[in-house]
């Protein structure tokens, strides 16, 4: 896979998907296997625009949160613009996007040069620099300023060479990012992952704790998330962990959030993989995977009555590792 620059030169040919697919969600798959299907059609590369930081973190600084501003409740005074996180940060969206079979990821840092971009002048460059032999988009994707350029506005400029994809719903809901986040907020896991291509997960370098769950005979591998990353609701997962790029997975238990029980209120993700009987984890990468919500995150008297908790929580992963 290669990624390149949008202002960069590349002459192979390309399909193109256009979007910012800052989460990975069914509404996307179709998008992204038209794109493949049409670049082997025209013995094309399947490529995919996306943007390498978060969007929402600029538009913040200019007053505005996904191009509008947020009022405070009942219209009283505005309130601080604060941005949205990202359910699949730039690094999580290549690794998906290169098992699904795209060949080049064509990305944008979002700015406020680009924010002011005329749809005509953003067409021109990405033309310009690429030899585009289709593009692939939603009904509701919008680009330039004011978000005035639609996909109507790429089939007037460029007839057939442009495919749009019909919007995909989850019930009576549109399969889209800020539905993600809404899941994601409540600790519905189970929404969130089916909505999502891939299953959500949290990657970070392992680093030291209090060794507190070593001493209840739980070690866990304790990692702080990316600033950038939506983190799901505080609470106890069931999870499944990878280290590294290792294939091998493990069943495991995580906790999201504080420690009440120690007066702990840093927010971090301690995980324990039940079959893991290897080295020690510090300072190597790891890949949690959500796959249900156990419980709320408690305060309990003593650690014993915690540990007694924990061998709760993984009879219960046990029995669920059997339907899932």
């Amino acid at each position: 896979m290669q990624i390149l620059h949008y202002k960069q030169k590349y002459n192979k040919p390309i399909v193109l998907a256009l979007g910012f697919f800052d989460s990975l969600h069914i509404g996307h798959l179709e998008i992204i296997q038209q794109t493949i299907k049409k670049a082997q059609k025209h013995n094309a590369r399947p490529a995919l625009f996306t943007f390498s930081n978060n969007p929402s973190a600029v538009l913040s600084t200019l007053g505005v949160v996904g191009g509008a501003s947020k009022k405070a409740p009942n219209n009283k005074a505005p309130v601080q613009n604060q941005p949205y996180k990202l359910v699949n940060t730039f690094n999580e969206r290549i690794a998906i996007l290169k098992k699904m079979g795209l060949e080049v990821i064509i990305a944008a840092e979002f700015s406020k040069e680009l924010l002011t971009t005329t749809r005509e002048c953003f067409l021109k460059n990405l033309l310009q620099n690429f030899n585009i032999v289709g593009l692939v988009c939603g009904t509701d994707f919008k680009f330039g300023l004011k978000g005035l350029g639609n996909c109507e506005f790429l089939q007037e400029q460029l007839g057939e060479l442009v495919s749009v994809v019909n919007l995909v719903k989850y019930g009576d809901k549109k399969a889209s990012s800020s539905c993600i986040r809404d899941y994601l907020i409540a600790g519905d896991i189970q929404s969130v992952n089916a909505k999502l291509i891939c299953k959500y997960s949290i990657s970070g370098q392992v680093v030291k704790g209090y060794s507190i769950g070593r001493e209840l005979g739980f070690p866990t591998a304790n990692i702080v998330p990316c600033f950038d990353k939506h983190v799901i609701k505080q609470g106890v997962y069931a999870t499944s962990t990878r280290i590294g790029d290792s294939d091998q997975t493990y069943l495991s238990i995580s906790n999201v959030g504080g420690r009440p029980t120690f007066n702990d209120k840093e927010q971090k993700i301690e995980t324990y993989l039940l079959d893991y009987k290897g080295a020690e984890l510090y300072g190597k990468n790891i890949t949690i995977t959500f796959l249900q919500r156990l419980r709320d995150v408690q305060s309990f008297d003593s650690k014993s009555s915690l540990a007694v908790q924990i061998e709760k929580d993984i009879k219960k992963v046990l029995e669920l590792d059997k339907n899932i």
